[in-house]
């Protein structure tokens, strides 16, 4: 969220990422990966809609994680 000058303070940014890395985790956790792995995968530079394609192929998710992460 921008200020009125249209810059961002640190707590915004901080807030920012918090709400990515949610999301990040609850797209993973949908998939079928564990709470852990959901994770460890919204922390990491995981490519969501890889892991997406990866598991609608039929990839098991532990598989998939190793690939991904």
């Amino acid at each position: 969220m921008a200020t009125q000058t249209g810059t961002w303070t640190l707590r915004e940014v901080r807030n920012e990422r918090l709400r990515i890395r949610h999301w990040r985790r609850a797209q993973f956790y949908r998939l079928g990966f564990t709470s852990s792995d959901a994770r460890t995968l919204a922390k990491s530079d995981a490519d969501v809609g890889e892991a997406r394609k990866l598991v609608m192929a039929g990839c098991p998710t532990a598989t998939a994680f190793r690939i991904v992460r």
